[in-house]
């Protein structure tokens, strides 16, 4: 993607291995914490100690365990016309796969005005031409099964 960052997810059960390079004098602990919401969450902790000026090297591994999310509630939704909520757009389509890192929508629209919840349409949605789009799932914001009549109860 152009102009843009792309993020990559771990599987669960994927080993995950990080190393830390540092010049220290005495003794040294790291504590290394990395956290991606949504995708996975690893603490390491490594120690080294030197005497007198010298070169330490952490490994840190781990094993991750699952992708923190709601990949069960997508599956449900699997054939069925959706709304997926983006930062920056708004998709319609149905849902078509749910894999590890994108999902799969087919006859796609892209929603540029939504007017009311409750009409029958959108003001301004325009099919794109693809029969086939691919959206990133750590771009999706929220995604749910198109019901205009939840709307309108109130």
């Amino acid at each position: 993607m152009p102009g843009g960052w792309r993020t990559r997810h771990a599987r669960p059960d994927t080993v995950a291995v990080g190393v830390a390079v540092f010049v220290a004098v005495g003794v040294a602990l790291a504590v290394v914490v990395v956290v991606a919401v949504g995708v996975v969450v690893a603490v390491g902790v490594g120690v080294a100690v030197v005497v007198g000026v010298g070169v330490g090297v952490v490994v840190v591994a781990g094993v991750v365990v699952g992708d923190v999310g709601s990949k069960e509630v997508e599956m449900d939704l699997i054939g069925k016309e959706v709304v997926v909520l983006c930062a920056n757009y708004i998709y319609t389509g149905v849902l078509e796969e749910v894999r590890h890192d994108v999902l799969v929508l087919s006859s796609p629209s892209i929603i540029y005005e939504t007017g009311d919840w409750s009409d029958d349409a959108w003001r301004d949605a325009q099919r794109l031409p693809a029969r086939r789009i691919t959206i990133e799932r750590t771009a999706s914001e929220s995604m749910f099964e198109l019901d205009r009549s939840a709307a309108r109860e109130r």
